[in-house]
């Protein structure tokens, strides 16, 4: 498959495994793998078909039922955003940020509770999205997404400009002897297999970090504060 095709496989798959309230941790264990592992799996665009039948067992569905819903997905939502959808939510903090988290499957009432934000301005935001086309807004507060989850950002458009702009502001502010931050610097030479290596620890730490945000937030932990991963 190719390697859009094979995102978005895992991607409808992630979901469904969600929907049966099976996290990374769930996973590794029924499968008597390392929480890695399937995180690993999942970042990873080269899976074994043997290990995406083995998930999908793990809910009910055969490898060729998962394709299929793959393809309605390609055929129903957007992968990549227009310049113009990715210019208004790079211009907009409050839609942006509603829009960041419902790809990471938060309900409004979820997202309403994590930020202080008037009412107003969070109904606004929710609008708005729904007008640049990237949500539907359905009775009794739910959204349905109108893009894949892990959205294609242009690598010179709008959005890549606008994190540009905020990286540069963040290295700008840098204090690697603030008591909250942690900091690992190092400069080394890397052969292109050891980067592709590096890549997806990369990709697998920020994934940990999200699912241990993800349950602090529902353990409704207080002693929480917000925290920038720049990997």
């Amino acid at each position: 498959m190719k390697r859009t095709q094979t995102k978005i496989l895992m991607s409808v798959l992630l979901e469904l495994l969600k929907a049966k309230g099976l996290r990374h941790r769930d996973i590794a264990t029924r499968l008597e793998v390392t929480e890695r592992t399937v995180t690993r799996w999942f970042s990873n665009e080269g899976i074994d078909t043997r290990i995406v039948e083995r998930l999908c067992g793990l809910i009910g569905v055969t490898f060729f039922e998962l394709c299929a819903l793959a393809g309605r997905r390609v055929e129903q939502r957007v992968t990549r955003l227009t310049p113009e959808q990715e210019e208004a939510l790079a211009g907009d903090m409050v839609m942006n940020y509603l829009f960041m988290q419902i790809l990471r499957g938060w309900t409004p009432e979820e997202i309403r509770r994590e930020v202080d934000v008037p009412e107003a301005i969070f109904v606004d935001g929710l609008i708005h999205l729904e007008k640049l086309g990237l949500i539907d807004l359905l009775p009794g507060n739910e959204i349905r997404l109108r893009t894949v989850t892990n959205v294609e950002w242009r690598k010179d458009g709008p959005y890549a400009r606008h994190l540009n702009r905020w990286l540069t502001w963040v290295m700008n502010h840098v204090d690697v002897g603030e008591p909250d931050s942690l900091w690992a610097v190092d400069a080394l030479k890397l052969a292109p297999a050891s980067r592709t290596q590096i890549e997806q620890k990369f990709q697998a730490l920020i994934q940990e970090a999200r699912e241990l945000s993800d349950i602090d937030r529902k353990l409704n932990v207080r002693a929480r504060d917000w925290f920038a991963f720049v990997l």
